[in-house]
């Protein structure tokens, strides 16, 4: 309802029964225009769809690394996502969290964040400074600690 021309890729898959589900939720808020569903997408259509893209919405509600959140960072989308362990402990700037399954205000961040370009630019610059950090061997020397 506040930002009527916003969009989001929903990128990955699912069973027949699932997106079916899904397709036709979208339908019934009559929201076709608003979510995108790509399916699956190769490496280069997923790089070029995070850097045509604002915020990265990570919504799953239990992750463990979050490679997901890592190539968004890479792309420099500061990321909102549910307070899950990955949020402070791998990644640890860069990002807003919410209570896991608190939609409203996971929307209020959404919104927040494409409101406040001084908040936004702050957090895109930490994503940038985060994603340095970001490497095989970093990433495999912490997580044996």
């Amino acid at each position: 309802k506040d930002k009527p021309s916003a969009k989001a890729v929903i990128v990955g898959g699912g069973t027949q029964d699932e997106i079916r589900k899904l397709t036709t939720q979208i339908k019934n808020a009559n929201l076709q225009e608003n979510l995108i569903l790509s399916g699956y997408l190769s490496e280069k259509n997923l790089i070029r769809t995070l850097k045509s893209s604002k915020i990265f919405l990570f919504t799953d509600y239990e992750a463990g690394w979050g490679l997901a959140i890592a190539e968004a960072m890479a792309a420099g989308l500061p990321t909102v996502g549910y307070n899950l362990e990955v949020f402070g402990n791998v990644f640890k700037k860069g990002f807003i969290t919410v209570p896991v399954g608190n939609k409203k205000e996971f929307a209020q961040k959404i919104l927040y964040l494409l409101n406040n370009s001084k908040e936004y630019s702050r957090l895109k610059n930490e994503t940038f400074q985060e994603s340095k950090k970001l490497s095989w061997q970093e990433t495999s020397s912490n997580s044996a600690k």
